[in-house]
């Protein structure tokens, strides 16, 4: 009898258990381009990002951090390219149009100017660089060490290459449901990633203190 009621209290715990629930949607830290911080809810999708060995599929909840990198907006690239073409026209009006006009792109005409420093014609390259120079003067550092790839942070590592994901879409607690533009974006990471990650970062800092 004795043995009979310890493997009913052993096997009634089991019974009785809770089955697992599922996690509840993660709410993330969004920050843009122009440095405003929003949280959002972000449904679960999968990031498909372009690397030089191939395509790789990772599912958002897999994802610790993303870091963004330099991205057009639509139908910026083109108008782009075309300016910074007239660098080089026959036309002497036309080249000190485009000197003038490419300031105006603003980080946008960062790349197309690095390549054009590097154009078999003096005078283009001569152009290029002042127009390079000038927009480094404009432009805040954070936007200067912009790359041109985004680091997709993942369980097993970071990932590097381009997000061919259109866009993220989110449901914000004042603006409702929207999709995200990924040029609009700078970083983003589950709640309460930044302060976790400040908090092991600090750790060897306090260590090496106490060691003095």
């Amino acid at each position: 009898m004795v043995r009979f009621l310890a493997l009913v209290s052993l096997c009634v715990p089991a019974l009785a258990a809770d089955p697992p629930k599922k996690a509840s949607p993660t709410g993330y830290e969004l920050k843009f381009a122009d440095g405003t911080t929003v949280q959002a809810t972000i449904a679960d999708a999968p990031v498909v990002v372009a690397t030089k060995y191939g395509k790789l599929t990772v599912p958002l909840a897999d994802v610790t951090r993303i870091e963004f990198g330099f991205r057009y907006p639509d139908g910026m690239q083109v108008k782009v390219d075309a300016v910074v073409a007239d660098l080089g026209s026959k036309e002497f009006a036309a080249r000190d149009r485009a000197s003038k006009d490419i300031l105006t792109f603003g980080e946008f005409a960062l790349p197309a100017v690095k390549r054009a420093m590097m154009n078999d014609s003096p005078e283009v390259v001569g152009r290029a660089k002042s127009a390079h120079d000038k927009l480094v003067e404009r432009l805040s550092k954070e936007v200067l060490e912009l790359r041109e790839y985004d680091i997709l942070h993942a369980a097993d590592g970071p990932i590097r290459g381009t997000i061919e994901t259109v866009g993220f879409k989110t449901k914000t607690k004042y603006f409702g449901e929207t999709t995200l533009n990924l040029a609009d974006l700078r970083d983003l990471r589950p709640v309460g990633q930044a302060a976790r990650d400040e908090f092991t970062h600090a750790k060897p800092q306090v260590r090496m203190r106490a060691a003095r």
